[in-house]
């Protein structure tokens, strides 16, 4: 049950939820290459879409003569709709050479070609073909936001497998790239602003209208991901865009090195990211910022294993869904890591929720927490503790979760339900809440 805006309206787990949206006036893009041809990542994507009654499926595929024609018949047996481009088509090569749009051969490029083809329907959708926990529902998060007056939804979620954490080249490069940007002379520029506010930047998924599609200029290598988020803000801005969790993820995984690998993929991310903000007007300072990235990624790592070394060793469960059941309510919420061994005691559980970053306010994050709590121990566990980790800040802050404070909390969340009810929807402005609140673009009472 987080509620947190952070720059972007931003749309927590729906949990269960399967909005209700036009699928049937939306195209579906999954870019491929061979290494997806019949692969059961894959096969369950096409499976799931065939359920949703989408417009049509655009699959931009790089992939060699030898075996193109053989993925297009693969395609071509799904029960939905697919249109495939070849990529790597020569009649479509000596047409873009014609135009002298070729360039270089990516999914960026693929993605952008893909666009053009699924941009004459009135929504698009855009996702990769490797994520094995692909649901249905993905979509209609995604779209959700499209159907409510923004123009542009990114999806967020955990990349954890296995119990280990990945999101490597966001959570060790971008990240404290970003960081050590926002740390140069000056003010923070608003695009700047607006990028960090994404939960996970690099993730593949998001969604447009149509003629957002048309507008957008793509970038043709792995800075894709930041590349639209650069080019949202620039034609629709922070208020025309979202962010939708979509839970956990599971996505194949890169080794550092290669021309795939990590360490090339961060060369394309970091010039995306830079291009990104000289084209909307913030000229970095980049005097000294290699130094200022060193320090923020030391910074993030050294003061994580110094301070909460111990949390390495007491892990109990990650992303772990709660329910708390009052009278007539439910509220669900997925809390980011339980931890064991609190207090000293090995049965004493804390719940400890990350945070990009916070306004340096805990209470602005207690209600969630407070509400983590009461559902745990309504489940029987012995929650003990609870905390609002700030990863920008390298700090972490207590969160009462006393009786007299979960009390509390359930009275909030009570009266919130019962103004919902009576359709009591009184504004209460103020800069803080109405800068964080999801929609302040039509609300006429926020405070701009």
């Amino acid at each position: 049950m987080e509620y947190v805006q952070d720059g972007v309206t931003t749309l927590h787990d729906f949990g269960a939820a399967s909005p209700a949206v036009p699928t049937d006036r939306a195209a579906v893009v999954v870019p491929m290459t061979e290494r997806e041809y019949r692969a059961s990542a894959a096969e369950r994507v096409l499976t799931t879409l065939e359920t949703l009654g989408v417009e049509r499926v655009v699959v931009p595929l790089r992939a060699s003569p030898s075996v193109a024609e053989s993925i297009r018949t693969w395609l071509s047996a799904s029960d939905v709709p697919v249109e495939v481009l070849w990529c790597d088509g020569p009649r479509l090569g000596s047409l873009l050479g014609e135009a002298g749009l070729n360039g270089t051969r990516g999914k960026g490029r693929d993605v952008w070609l893909a666009l053009g083809v699924a941009s004459s329907s009135e929504h698009v959708v855009v996702h990769d073909a490797d994520a094995r926990g692909y649901d249905e529902r993905h979509v209609r998060k995604l779209l959700y936001p499209l159907v409510h007056g923004h123009e542009f939804s990114k999806a967020y979620y955990a990349r954890v497998e296995d119990d280990r954490l990945y999101g490597r080249l966001f959570r060790l490069f971008y990240r404290p790239l970003v960081e050590a940007l926002a740390d140069g002379e000056g003010a923070t520029p608003s695009v700047l602003e607006y990028l960090d506010a994404f939960r996970y930047a690099l993730a593949g998924e998001f969604a447009l209208t149509g003629s957002l599609a048309r507008r957008m200029r793509v970038q043709r290598g792995w800075g894709l991901e930041v590349g639209t988020l650069g080019e949202a803000f620039r034609l629709v801005g922070a208020d025309g865009s979202a962010q939708v969790d979509l839970g956990v993820h599971q996505h194949d995984h890169r080794s550092v090195s290669g021309a795939t690998g990590l360490s090339d993929m961060s060369e394309q991310v970091g010039r995306a990211l830079f291009q990104a903000l000289e084209e909307n007007g913030a000229v970095p300072d980049y005097d000294g910022l290699e130094a200022r990235y060193r320090d923020a990624a030391r910074r993030l790592v050294t003061t994580y294993t110094v301070n909460h070394e111990d949390d390495l060793h007491r892990v109990w469960e990650v992303e772990r869904p709660f329910e708390l059941h009052l009278d007539g309510i439910t509220v669900t919420g997925r809390a980011d890591v339980i931890l064991d061994h609190e207090g000293g005691v090995p049965t004493a559980l804390a719940i400890v929720d990350y945070k990009t970053a916070t306004s340096g306010e805990t209470a602005d994050h207690a209600l969630q927490l407070q509400i983590y709590a009461d559902a745990g121990r309504r489940e029987g566990m012995d929650v003990r503790g609870a905390y609002v980790h700030d990863l920008s800040a390298a700090a972490r802050q207590p969160v009462d979760v006393e009786p007299a404070a979960v009390q509390g909390a359930e009275t909030t969340v009570a009266e919130a339900a019962e103004r919902i009810r009576a359709r009591d929807y009184r504004p209460n402005p103020s800069q803080q809440l109405c800068r964080r609140c999801e929609v302040r673009t039509i609300c006429g009472s926020a405070v701009r």
